[in-house]
Protein backbone atom coordinates (compact mmCIF):
# COMPACT_ATOMS: atom_id res chain seq x y z
CA UNK A 1 0.00 0.00 0.00
CA UNK A 2 0.89 3.38 -0.57
CA UNK A 3 0.00 6.96 -1.16
CA UNK A 4 2.02 10.23 -2.63
CA UNK A 5 -0.03 13.45 -1.88
CA UNK A 6 1.62 16.77 -3.88
CA UNK A 7 0.48 20.40 -2.57
CA UNK A 8 1.39 23.55 -3.60
CA UNK A 9 1.92 25.63 -0.55
CA UNK A 10 3.25 28.96 0.41
CA UNK A 11 6.59 28.97 2.02
CA UNK A 12 6.56 28.49 5.97
CA UNK A 13 2.82 27.07 4.72
CA UNK A 14 1.96 23.76 6.93
CA UNK A 15 0.10 20.93 5.69
CA UNK A 16 -1.75 18.09 8.57
CA UNK A 17 -2.06 15.04 7.16
CA UNK A 18 -4.61 12.59 9.80
CA UNK A 19 -4.97 8.81 8.47
CA UNK A 20 -6.53 6.06 10.27
CA UNK A 21 -6.20 2.60 10.45
CA UNK A 22 -7.96 -0.66 10.62
CA UNK A 23 -7.44 -4.12 9.72
CA UNK A 24 -11.23 -4.59 9.36
CA UNK A 25 -12.60 -1.89 7.14
CA UNK A 26 -12.44 2.06 5.89
CA UNK A 27 -15.20 2.59 8.23
CA UNK A 28 -13.55 1.05 10.77
CA UNK A 29 -10.48 3.41 10.20
CA UNK A 30 -12.44 6.38 10.04
CA UNK A 31 -13.91 5.71 13.02
CA UNK A 32 -10.78 4.84 15.19
CA UNK A 33 -9.11 7.91 13.45
CA UNK A 34 -12.26 10.30 15.05
CA UNK A 35 -11.88 8.56 18.01
CA UNK A 36 -9.09 8.97 18.84
CA UNK A 37 -8.06 12.62 17.93
CA UNK A 38 -11.58 14.00 18.75
CA UNK A 39 -10.09 13.80 22.57
CA UNK A 40 -7.00 15.86 21.51
CA UNK A 41 -9.33 18.46 19.21
CA UNK A 42 -7.68 17.30 16.31
CA UNK A 43 -4.47 19.13 17.60
CA UNK A 44 -1.40 17.23 16.43
CA UNK A 45 0.55 19.65 18.71
CA UNK A 46 -1.44 17.91 21.44
CA UNK A 47 -0.84 14.75 20.06
CA UNK A 48 2.98 14.70 19.69
CA UNK A 49 3.16 15.36 23.22
CA UNK A 50 0.97 12.87 24.04
CA UNK A 51 2.94 10.21 22.49
CA UNK A 52 6.20 11.64 23.84
CA UNK A 53 4.94 11.39 27.00
CA UNK A 54 3.71 7.84 26.61
CA UNK A 55 6.98 7.03 25.15
CA UNK A 56 8.99 8.53 27.93
CA UNK A 57 7.12 6.79 30.54
CA UNK A 58 7.30 3.09 28.82
CA UNK A 59 10.83 3.81 27.87
CA UNK A 60 11.87 4.89 31.48
CA UNK A 61 10.45 1.69 33.17
CA UNK A 62 14.36 0.39 32.68
CA UNK A 63 17.24 1.87 33.79
CA UNK A 64 20.41 0.63 32.29
CA UNK A 65 23.88 1.54 33.36
CA UNK A 66 27.42 0.75 32.09
CA UNK A 67 27.90 0.17 28.59
CA UNK A 68 28.53 3.11 26.13
CA UNK A 69 26.46 5.51 24.79
CA UNK A 70 26.19 3.32 21.43
CA UNK A 71 25.66 0.92 23.64
CA UNK A 72 22.44 2.36 25.72
CA UNK A 73 21.11 3.61 22.19
CA UNK A 74 21.06 0.24 20.69
CA UNK A 75 18.98 -1.00 24.13
CA UNK A 76 16.17 1.69 24.09
CA UNK A 77 15.73 1.55 20.41
CA UNK A 78 14.77 -2.24 20.72
CA UNK A 79 13.18 -1.58 23.70
CA UNK A 80 11.33 0.63 21.89
CA UNK A 81 10.34 -1.69 18.86
CA UNK A 82 9.43 -4.22 21.74
CA UNK A 83 6.64 -2.18 22.56
CA UNK A 84 6.05 -1.35 18.58
CA UNK A 85 5.57 -4.57 17.32
CA UNK A 86 2.70 -5.38 20.67
CA UNK A 87 -0.76 -6.42 18.93
CA UNK A 88 -3.51 -8.38 19.36
CA UNK A 89 -5.53 -9.90 17.26
CA UNK A 90 -8.72 -11.66 17.60
CA UNK A 91 -10.72 -14.63 15.19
Amino acid sequence: MGCLLNFETSKGELVEVFTGISFVSAEQARLNLETELSAFDWSFEKVHQNARNIWNELLSKIEISGGTETDKIKFYTNLYRAFVGRSVLMM
